[in-house]
This record gives C-alpha cells, structure tokens and sequence, in this order.
C-alpha cells in the first residue's frame, strides 16, 4: 500500500479513501471505507479511455454480464458508476496475496493437498462466469487471490473492454487480451475464444502451483519463442504429482473440443476437509487480516473532496460479480522495485450512477498484454501501460468465411436425442460465418422449462454437396444458470446439409433431424402478432399460485415478454423472449390448423427496475402461450411454470388483450 497524494480525492462516491492499493495500464486502485466501516477497493479507469465510446459501451455490457455472476469463488461488486467522466466501482476487498506472491516470493510449490483444492475452487469459479455467458480470457497466477476458506479468481470483466483498445489505432488487426506464459493456442493465434481458452489456462496455473514455473518456460528465451511453444509444443509437467497429472493434461490439450469444462473439472478434483494451506501461509494470512483492521493513513494530505451524491448500495439480495482489482503487496513481502505511481485522474464533477463492473484494477507489478495476430513478427510497443505485440500466429493470414450461404440464419427443430425424431421444434440451430476452426455453429434447446446453450466448431465443408460438419459442442450456458448441473456437457458431433430451404441435422445418435427457418427471426414475419399487447386474466379466480399475473409482449426480440406477478405480497417484473413457435394440426393429413404455441426461454427479473419489491426471485416464469384459430388474437390460454425447478404453477389461463 501507497499513502494518497495531494492529487488524490478524499472521498469517492460514499467511501472514504485510506491508501493506494496500486495503479496500471488500466488506472488506479484505492483502498476506502465505507461510513458503516466496511473495507472495499474503488478502481477508477484511466481518463484516456473513458473518453473512447466504443471502451465505455463494452465496459457497461461487462458491467451488465458481471452481475449474473455470483458465488463463494468471486466476491461482490457493491457500487459503480460507468456513465461518469472517469468511471469507477467499488468492489468487496479480499485481503489476501495473489497465488504468484504465494509461489514465488513466500512459499514456493504448493503441497499436493493445496493444488487439488485450487483446482476445485478454481474450476467452480470458472463454472459461475461461463455460465454467466463471459470468458475469463487472462487466468494466471497475478489474478487468484488466496484467502483462508479458498482462491479467488478476479480481474475477468475488463479484458472485453481492453480489446476494444486493442482493435482501435494502436492496431487494426484481431485482437485478444492475456498473458503469453498463461494464454491459450487460441489466444496465441487471435482466434474467436470458447470458455475452452479458461481451460487451458486453468491447466497452466495448476502446473505452476505444483511446479512453481509456467509449464512452457518464460520469455528469457524471448516472447516469440514462448507464444510459439505454447501453440505447438507439450508443456513441461515434470514435477506436477501424479494424482493431479491426469487432469492437467486434459486441461492443456490444444484442441479446445478435447479439453473438459469447468463442471468436469470441479468433479474431478478432490477438496480435502484439512485446511487447504500450509500452516507458515495461513499464519501469514491471519497477520494481513489484523493488520488490515488497524491500518490507517500515516498522514493525511489535503486531497481534493468529490462532492457528489453516493450512490445507493445494492441490497443484499442483489447479484454478485467477480472481484474487479488486483491484491495489494502484502505486509510481510518485501517490496518490489515498480514505476512511481501515476497522478490521479480528474474526478471533480464525475456524475454518479449505481452499476456493476466485472473489470480488475492492475498492481503495481502486473502490465496487461494486447496480442494482435497479424503477423509472424513479435513487434512490442509500450503505450499507456500496455503492451501491443504481433505474435507468431501460425502463418499470418486471416480465416476467411468458408460457410455456404444457404446455412445462415436462425432455425429451429426437435432437440438431438435418439428418440427425438419427431415433436416439438424446442431447439434452434444459429449458424453464422466462420472458417475451420471457429465457432459457427450455438445450439440451443429447451427441455424440462430451462434451456442448455452449446457451441460448435466447423470443422469441414464438402466439396460435392451443401453440408459441413461440426464437432462437438461444449456447454457455453445454462438460464437460468441453476440449471447448469441438468444439462449434458457436451453435444455429439453434427453433419448439417443445406436442402430445399431446410437443413437436415444427423449426430449418428438419432435419425436424421429437420430444422426449417425460424419464423421469429424473420423481421417480415406477422406469425407473433396475435400473441400481442398487454394481457391479463378474464377471470382472476382462474389464478391459483400468484395473487395477481399479467405480461405484455411487444415482439420476438430479446425482452420482447413482460411478465408482472404478485407473489406472497411482492410485486416482481420479468422479462424474457420467444423461443420456439409451435404450430399444431389436427391430424397429420388436415391441412386445418389446431392451435400455436409459443414457447418462451425463462424469464429473469428485469434490471435496475424499481418496480419490483426487494426479495423478488431472480429467476422467473417459463410461458406457454397457446392461440386458438378464429378468435383473432382477442385471447391466448396460458400455462405458467417454474424454472428451473419445472413445476406448473398456472394451467390454461384465459389472458384477455387490454384495450386500455
């Protein structure tokens, strides 16, 4: 820790700030208190980059997708204001060293017993950001934290808002954010990343906790030359007990298909009920926390008062995201020779706003790393604290789209399984452009009232025919997220050809599948339009579980549904989309029609929506939505359940259109 400079505010937003944690490419770390006595770390981001529009847009969707995630492995993000001059948030502060520290400058390797418990924490905290739809895509040993009860993984937010800096004038190539000894092949090559690039990198950490060296050397032999063993040769894993060599091995595998997810690893690797650390760790650890206690500044500057408004702190009940700053140096190191901390930014009149924000701050020894494959030219450049490198990329020539035409778009079919060969079209297929390799290919389906979200890479297309082949998909999310542990982790192999407007999907599991276009994806389409407008019931004795239900549906977009139910006394809004539109005949010869049904995904609880009383579930209804020919739209039956649990809660609900 750092005392403050005059330059330095005394106050941001409703925290008293103590001391500078550290600064980076990114800005500043400060240590600050709450009124109430409550430690945190409040991160400002370098003025230069808030004024690039295109950092600040990225920077509040990784605000947004880091407030879905939660859990005992990240810590929370309690305030934040992205929309102000110079962008802040305070986070939780963990007191604790970075697994680096730990290895390389107090302890050494760890013992058998902590490495496996690493592996195990790790990979649950890796299982709440991918199921939260984000890659971590800068895992290292700087970016755990070891605490008492377990590792902390932090600083995975900002890494998508730091590759807008890298694609903008510094370099006009595809670019990618990690560190070269812990990236992935993927990386390296500035390919599209998969949570499968966390994987890799998860092995590289645990061979360095075990080993205490990367498993593919350092940059002594130059930075070309490790991006290049970390692409094409084996890693180094001598040293790494045998009971953990199995699952490192997986884990580095340079075929992302072939590495196994978060969830497989976290079932792998074994938690001990003893104390994760060493006795000499856990001792110093219990000094930092007391010493932390009692700190206060050794003096007190005359720095500059941010009057502004503190913003509301989020309640209790409200989501949780990965921890956005770097650990401190601990008390007992000895400290590093690092560059004089950088003036504060300007923060005067900074307005304020409550958000999230997955993003880490940098310590004082850690420098982000930009790679842009471009070239097979390793040209390094400091700008700002960053690090702009054209690697070894395996040939230097941009994938161009192989993917025929005729397979873009969205389509929808009965979900793969050996006796799926006829129903429902619960699943989708979105295909996109791509070459070998990419990730062309998001399946998702909708089964038991929650939906399970894969990825496929192409992997060839045919020369005599309009098909291509996908390998196998991994899990990229579940939503809700509880329902990760109910979805297959992977899905089998397809072949998909492109006929008569249709595409016909085999896995070798099931019979051959038809996916037609998905009528919702058309913008022309008026198919949804009876199911629209503000509707509730005719007869609200016909509602049993809630005290009062009505929703609204605007469109087929995403948060096209509004849902507003009373339960138990709490009002509480959702929103969710249309999955699927089921049409349904009276026999399969009749060309009269029966009924629609339109199936929608589940539904979350709105965002910053004051609307709803605190204590709402974050996890909403799943609709069926049922449209009777003839009656013009005037009325839809509704079938409501729970998610993910899958329990009905509503049967056959008359919801009449308002005319209001």
């Amino acid at each position: 820790m750092d005392p403050l400079i005059t330059e330095d505010p005394s106050h941001i937003g409703p925290y008293r700030l103590i001391a500078r944690l550290g600064a980076g490419g990114m800005g500043l770390v400060y240590l600050g208190r709450s009124d109430v006595g409550r430690t945190v770390a409040v991160k400002v981001v370098q003025t230069a980059y808030a004024k690039d529009p295109e950092f600040r847009r990225r920077f509040a969707n990784e605000v947004a997708a880091a407030r879905r995630v939660g859990g005992a492995w990240t810590a929370a993000v309690l305030d934040a204001d992205t929309e102000a001059q110079v962008p802040w948030v305070a986070t939780q502060y963990v007191a604790g060293p970075s697994l680096q520290a730990v290895v390389a400058e107090d302890f050494g390797p760890l013992p058998e017993v902590s490495v496996c418990a690493l592996a195990s924490g790790l990979a649950l905290a890796l299982t709440e950001i991918h199921t939260a739809g984000l890659i971590h895509r800068d895992l290292k040993p700087g970016n755990v934290l070891v605490t008492v009860d377990g590792p902390r993984v932090i600083d995975f937010g900002i890494a998508r808002a730091l590759e807008t800096l890298a694609e903008g004038p510094m370099t006009r190539t595809g670019a990618v954010i990690g560190s070269p000894g812990f990236m992935s092949p993927e990386q390296v090559r500035g390919q599209r990343l998969t949570p499968a690039s966390d994987i890799f990198c998860l092995g590289s950490v645990l061979a360095y906790a075990a080993t205490g060296r990367s498993p593919f050397g350092t940059t002594d032999s130059g930075l070309h030359a490790l991006m290049f063993r970390v692409a094409e040769e084996e890693p180094d894993l001598a040293g790494v007990p045998e009971s953990l060599l199995g699952l490192v091995q997986q884990c580095l595998q340079k075929d992302p298909a072939l590495r196994p997810t978060a969830q497989d690893v976290a079932r792998t690797a074994t938690d001990s009920d003893e104390p994760w650390l060493p006795g000499r760790v856990l001792s110093q650890l219990g000094r930092h926390s007391a010493q932390l206690l009692d700190f206060a500044p050794l003096q007190t500057p005359d720095p500059t008062v941010i009057s502004v408004p503190a913003p509301a702190l989020l309640s209790p009940s409200a989501p949780t995201a990965a921890p956005t700053y770097q650990d401190p140096q601990p008390a007992w190191q000895t400290p590093a020779q690092t560059p004089p901390l950088p003036p504060a930014p300007s923060l005067h009149n900074a307005p304020t706003s409550t958000a999230h924000d997955p993003s880490a701050p940098t310590g004082p020894r850690r420098r982000r790393i930009v790679v842009a494959a471009a070239s097979a030219t390793a040209l390094a450049v400091l700008v700002g604290g960053l690090f702009v490198i054209r690697p070894w990329d395996g040939g230097g020539e941009k994938k161009s789209n192989i993917v025929p035409a005729g397979f873009f778009g969205t389509w929808t079919g009965p979900f793969i399984d050996a006796e799926a060969t006829a129903g429902d079209p619960l699943a989708r297929l979105e295909i996109t452009k791509g070459g070998r390799g990419d990730k062309v290919v998001e399946y998702s389906q909708l089964i038991d009232r929650h939906v399970c979200v894969y990825s496929g890479r192409l992997t060839s297309v045919s020369d005599t025919s309009p098909s291509i082949e996908i390998a196998a998909g991994t899990l990229e999310r579940a939503e809700p997220k509880a329902a990760a542990e109910d979805c297959d982790k992977r899905q089998p192999a397809m072949s998909l050809v492109s006929l008569g407007g249709n595409i016909d999907l085999t896995t070798g599991e099931a019979e051959t599948l038809t996916f037609k276009k998905d009528p919702l994806s058309d913008p022309e389409s008026r198919l949804i339009d009876p199911f629209g407008g503000r509707r509730s019931p005719r007869d609200p004795d016909q509602i049993i579980h809630y005290d009062a239900f009505d929703m609204n549906l605007t469109g087929p977009g995403k948060n096209g549904i509004g849902i507003r139910t009373k339960e138990y006394g709490k009002t509480c809004r959702y929103v969710t989309e249309a999955f699927s539109l089921v049409e349904k005949w009276n026999d399969y010869k009749s060309e009269e029609l029966r009924e629609t049904t339109l199936h929608t995904a589940p539904s979350t609880l709105r965002a910053d929506d004051t609307e709803s009383d605190p204590g709402c579930r974050k996890d909403g209804p799943v609709l069926e939505i049922t449209h009777l020919p003839g009656v013009d739209g005037k009325y839809v039956s509704v079938d409501v359940y729970n998610s993910p649990e899958g329990e009905t809660l509503e049967t056959d609900v008359r919801m009449d259109r308002s005319t209001d």
